[in-house]
């Protein structure tokens, strides 16, 4: 019903008018609503029933089958906003009638449980840490989601973490000492001879291995109790607790004794593999280009990888004017412009061909390793390193062989054909080789006499990588006393190439537009030399521009980049350019820095050395720009010392 109605005024004004209006129309509504209950309430209606008819039609105007229908559908309607009174604050709901949990929704200290609108989202919605790999799936974060300057230094809690996570996720600086832990219900306990972990970030329904015999506890994202693992008290107990992560499990505990705490690994396996330290995190301020400069001698002298490096640039690279220089040398390359493009012979002198000559012949050859080397990966957790009846001379690792066709260690080499240098003794056992996870003999390592570094070799392997993989054995020779192996080495033949592409009179937009054919897919290095003829260009910034473009380039195809720096220039060669030497080789430490790639600085290097000797700078070059045959002795020098290359002093006539 409209009734009551609005109160009509003296006033011949529109609004007056207007008012007139409504209330006809509402007084029309009324009347026919009126009619519409009398003739519910009349038609079939007994003088008992009239009163219950006139009761089945709602305020809406909807008549409903029976009495009942329309009290149940009543009980069930929303209450609309306009039949809430707000005329006065007494009327208003209170906090009185909100429920803990709406209160808190309003104050913001839980979440509201609704399915936000697309782009409602905004930064301040966002608790610390609350977005984690959980809720995120496989490569939801991709270069399309977003901004492309959306996550900068920034953004980021400094210093932040650079490396990789290692295997053990056992942090032993996070222990409480003189604590123990329940399986049964994940409470703490006094215990003065124990230790237990702080809450360790684990995956659901996943296969964990412990390597000791304690009990373990599991919780929930809330770090509430959900299982455990009893500690094994059989008459053989466990040496390892290997267990699979609840559904819901996002955290784990255990125990150790405080003793152990050196010993102990946690890794995301089905069996126990050798432990390794926990990998504390390198950050910001640790990292910078000089501790790059070592790689290219790490890869060196690593025989069981290939190392390849090529260097290109310009004149100075290829080594113009020293003694024999002729670029008739093998084919490099068809350029963009359709010229073959040939390398300095191999014979001429300049810097390049010299740390050629040196490189090659100190790596390509066969080199023995300790067993102990980084490349070795051991993945038996009984094994052990040590020294042979205290002598330094026969190191080894040491495997127990606990567990039958049980992996001892993986070794991936290059080459066609590995050696395997092992210990032969009363108390030895077997092992067994396979090649690419082909098994190829079982080698059988008792003896009545004691042999140190006994070479088993397997060969004829196409050139190229391969894998080796010892598996232990529990069976043994009826002689032996122990199924105990000792590794004690290996022997590969290491491969190294190096290239001299240099290319007299190329520029950096050479380098951009011929990069793809210069260098190739199986260069591991690329040392770059090239800029000093961008000099009479307009803007040196060009230089920055195309170097940055093609370093970036080279590094996401995983190249190793090094930067070379030219020498002094003559000051009449300067001064007959736009630019001089110098604002070149700031430029191209200003690319170093960018793209984060070390840099070997001749230019300082020369001018060091004539201040030291008395020479002048212009009595090392032929023309005012190439060097003589001192001046790229000297360019050697320089760089094999940079790049942490001892050399024979027979070498250096010396």
């Amino acid at each position: 019903m409209k009734y009551p109605y609005k109160q009509k005024t003296n006033s011949l004004s529109r609004d007056a008018r207007l008012l007139d209006n409504q209330n006809l129309l509402d007084i029309e509504s009324d009347i026919k609503e009126v009619s519409k209950r009398i003739d519910n309430v009349v038609v079939g209606a007994s003088s008992k029933e009239i009163q219950a008819n006139d009761a089945r039609m709602d305020n809406d105007g909807v008549i409903f089958s029976s009495l009942k229908a329309r009290i149940d559908a009543d009980a069930m309607k929303v209450i609309s906003a306009k039949r809430l009174s707000t005329a006065t604050d007494s009327d208003k709901i209170k906090q009185v009638h909100l429920s803990d949990e709406v209160k808190q929704m309003i104050a913001g200290t839980t979440p509201i449980n609704a399915t936000p609108a697309n782009g409602s989202l905004t930064t301040e919605k966002y608790a610390t840490e609350s977005v984690d790999s959980k809720a995120l799936a496989i490569r939801a974060v991709s270069y399309p989601s977003m901004d492309f300057d959306a996550v900068g230094l920034k953004h980021l809690d400094l210093p932040f973490v650079y490396q990789e996570k290692g295997k053990n996720l056992f942090d032993k600086s996070k222990t409480t000492a003189g604590k123990f832990i329940y399986a049964s219900n994940g409470n703490e306990a006094v215990n003065a001879s124990f230790s237990v972990t702080h809450f360790i970030r684990i995956s659901s329904n996943v296969d964990y291995v412990f390597n000791d015999n304690q009990q373990v506890a599991f919780y929930d994202r809330n770090k509430l109790y959900i299982s455990g693992v009893e500690k094994d008290n059989t008459a053989t107990p466990r040496t390892f607790t290997k267990f699979t992560t609840p559904a819901n499990a996002y955290y784990v505990r255990f125990n150790m004794p405080t003793a152990d705490l050196d010993k102990i690994q946690l890794e995301r396996s089905t069996v126990p593999t050798k432990r390794e330290d926990f990998k504390t995190s390198i950050t910001t301020d640790q990292l910078n280009t000089a501790g790059q400069m070592s790689d290219l001698l790490m890869h060196l002298q690593n025989p069981f990888v290939k190392t390849k490096v090529k260097l290109i640039g310009s004149s100075s690279a290829a080594g113009v004017k020293g003694t024999g220089y002729s670029n008739t040398g093998e084919t490099i390359m068809t350029d963009t412009n359709g010229v073959v493009r040939k390398a300095n012979v191999e014979t001429a002198y300049c810097w390049a061909n010299n740390l050629k000559k040196i490189l090659e012949r100190e790596y390509n050859k066969y080199f023995y390793v300790d067993a102990n080397h980084p490349a070795v990966k051991v993945y038996a957790f009984d094994s052990s390193y040590s020294s042979s009846s205290g002598s330094y001379t026969y190191r080894r690792l040491q495997f127990n062989n606990a567990l039958n066709d049980y992996k001892l260690l993986d070794l991936e080499f290059y080459g066609t054909d590995i050696t395997v240098l092992y210990y032969k003794a009363l108390n030895a056992g077997k092992f067994a080789i396979y090649i690419d996870d082909v098994y190829q003999k079982t080698i059988d390592t008792s003896s009545t006499t004691t042999q140190h570094n006994v070479e088993e070799t397997i060969s004829g392997l196409t050139l190229g990588k391969h894998k080796l993989t010892l598996k232990g054995l529990t069976d043994k020779s009826p002689n032996s006393i122990s199924t105990t192996v000792f590794i004690q080495g290996f022997k590969a033949k290491k491969y190294m190439e190096f290239k001299n592409w240099g290319i007299s009179g190329t520029t950096s937009i050479y380098l951009a537009d011929n990069l793809s054919n210069w260098v190739q897919s199986n260069d591991d290095f690329v040392l770059i030399q090239i800029g000093s003829n961008d000099r009479n260009s307009t803007s040196d910034d060009i230089t920055r521009t195309l170097l940055t473009e093609s370093t970036n380039k080279l590094k996401s195809q995983g190249k190793k980049v090094y930067l070379i720096t030219f020498t002094p220039a003559s000051v009449s060669n300067d001064s007959s350019l736009l630019n001089r030497m110098d604002v070149l080789i700031r430029r191209l430490h200003e690319v170093s820095v960018s793209t984060s790639v070390p840099i070997i600085d001749l230019y300082q290097d020369f001018l060091d050395y004539c201040f030291t000797t008395g020479k002048s700078v212009d009595s090392l070059l032929s023309d005012g720009l190439h060097s003589t045959d001192e001046g790229y002795d000297l360019q050697f020098r320089s760089i094999v010392r940079k790049l942490g290359i001892a050399v024979n002093r027979v070498d250096f006539n010396q």
